[in-house]
């Protein structure tokens, strides 16, 4: 579709002095048109690429929730945490352990 943009503009571009005004309008006005369908369909695009992306993320958080749920669960932990703690030892690190899981899934 942009290139038919492109190709379109330079026909009008290479012959705009030899048609008649009401020619020339249409021939704009055909442009435009286009241009608005053109962006209509790129934004339809990005919103069906979004929806699917935003899909896809919270499945795979899914996943992730219930392999921290089974790790926590068989660990005997009370509390996990994702980030935003100051300090913590290593030790209580069970990111090995989610990844784990998770790969075998």
């Amino acid at each position: 579709m942009a290139k038919q943009i492109k190709d379109l503009e330079s026909g009008l571009d290479k012959d705009g002095l030899t048609i008649s005004e009401t020619d020339r309008r249409n021939k704009e006005r055909d442009i435009q048109n286009i241009k608005i369908e053109f962006q209509r369909k790129q934004r339809e695009l990005r919103e069906d690429i979004n929806l699917r992306k935003n899909e896809e993320l919270g499945s795979l958080q899914d996943r992730i929730n219930k392999a921290v749920q089974t790790v926590s669960e068989s660990e005997g932990y009370d509390l996990v945490v994702y980030s935003g703690v100051a300090y913590a030892s290593k030790k209580l690190d069970i990111t090995d352990k989610v990844l784990k899981l998770l790969g075998k899934k």
